[in-house]
Parts: C-alpha cells; structure tokens; sequence
C-alpha cells in the first residue's frame, strides 16, 4: 500500500526573520541616499539650466534698454503694483528680487505664468518660501549704495548698467538657495554651517555654476538696510550674491 507524499511546510525561526529584517533595513540605507542624491542633482541640473536662460534673457534686456538691467519699481513708493495676465501684484521696492517674473514674462517669456517651472526654482517645488530664482538687488541700486561709508538712501537707488560692472563672469546675476527652504533667517552671515552650503548662480557673463557660501565675496552685513518699507533684507547671506560689497562694482564669485 503506497502513502501519497506528504509536504512538510518549514517556518523561518525567529532568529532567521530578524536577519531577513536587518538585511533589508541595510539594503534600505544603502538604496535610499543614492536616490535622494540622484533626485538634488537632477533638480541642480535642471536649475543650472534655467539660470543660464535667464541671463541670456537678461543680456537681450540690456541690449534693448539702453544698457540698463531691468528696474521696474519706485524707490519712492511703499508699494509697487503691476498688472499681467496672471494677476495683479504689489511688493516693496527691493522685493524687486522676487517678482521679476511678473515684469518680463509677457516681453520676454511669451507671456509664461510666473508660477511656471521656469520661474520656479526646482528646490522650491513644494515651499512658499523665495519660490523663484532671485535676481540680485546689486542691480537695482547703485554701487556707492552698497558701502556703508557712502550709503545715503533712496536717491542712490534705480538702474545700473552693463557697463558699470568690472566683473562680468564673476558677479552673479541669479541665484538659487537649495538649502534655504524653511532655514531661519537669524542665522548669522558668518555662522560655520551657511559658509559650508552650496547655492547655485549665474553670472552676468552666463555661466552657471554651484559655489559654496564661503567662497564667495564679501557682502553688506545689513543687507539692503533697515529701512523695512524698501522690503529689504537686513541680512548679507540671504539670498546669495545680492547684497555684495560694492554692487555691481564687486565679486561674487572666485576665479
């Protein structure tokens, strides 16, 4: 009489599933950064790239205005309003830095939203925090304003030209902060951890690059200055290359 085979099931032990655990856990640690590092350099890539079409976009602006880079609020008013096809804004004087999109975008960008990926810095996807790629406040005051010895106030604000600035491939135009989003603005511009971070900039001259906080050149502690109806910054290191020693007239970037 022949027995139909019987199937004996095994069941893992208790030490077998705590290394099948840790063997995932480690291949967790292993696999996750590699993603996430993967994931910054796409997003530093595809920001790198965008920088350098603005600059190119700025070049036509001078090109067409007389040499000047874009200026397009009053020094003399609290606010500033501009109406687009996408709405209707108003920002103090050197917020200027942030609203740009909504300047040029029907010149210059076809008419793009301001809320497009292209104004919008890849890093600040999902922030409400400097979403978009800033353009240096250097711009839009005069070298003199940008030395405390020489600082008056409003008169010195307003246009600079492409002429005035020395050094083209080494003054940022552009910037984007990676790090910055949700960072608390009281960190000192002299803190060990802000010179170790990286930002991305474009130069006036259009090229595109990261640099780390510390190497670049030296900036107005007090930023755009106390004056809290200009919308200033009243600290040097935020955003990257905007309040630089002497504006336009200044470095940003090491050789």
């Amino acid at each position: 009489m022949h027995h139909a085979p019987r199937f004996v099931q095994h069941a893992f032990t208790m030490l077998e599933m705590v290394i099948i655990i840790a063997l995932i856990a480690l291949l967790i640690a292993l696999v996750v950064p590699s993603l996430s590092g993967a994931r910054h350099r796409a997003k530093e890539t595809r920001a790198l790239s965008d920088l350098r079409q603005h600059a190119t976009i700025f070049t036509i602006y001078t090109g067409e205005w007389n040499d000047r880079f874009p200026t397009f609020a009053d020094p003399r008013a609290t606010q500033t309003v501009l109406r687009t096809n996408h709405g209707t804004v108003a920002f103090p004087y050197f917020a200027s830095h942030n609203f740009w999109p909504f300047a040029l975008s029907a010149s210059y960008y076809q008419d793009a939203s301001p809320s497009s990926d292209l104004f919008i810095s890849p890093f600040a996807e999902s922030s409400s925090y400097f979403r978009h790629y800033i353009y240096s406040c250097a711009f839009i005051a005069r070298p003199e304003y940008w030395d405390l010895s020489t600082r008056r106030g409003r008169d010195q604000l307003g246009p600079t030209t492409l002429s005035q600035v020395r050094f083209p491939a080494s003054k940022g135009l552009l910037s984007v902060e990676p790090w910055v989003h949700g960072a608390n603005e009281g960190v000192p511009v002299d803190a060990p951890e802000i010179g170790s971070r990286r930002s991305l900039v474009v130069s006036v001259a259009g090229s595109a690059r990261a640099v780390r906080i510390g190497e670049l050149g030296p900036v107005v502690r007090s930023g755009d200055g106390t004056d809290r109806s200009l919308g200033g910054h009243s600290i040097g290191w935020l955003p990257t290359a905007a309040h630089t020693q002497h504006g336009v007239d200044g470095r940003d970037l090491p050789n």
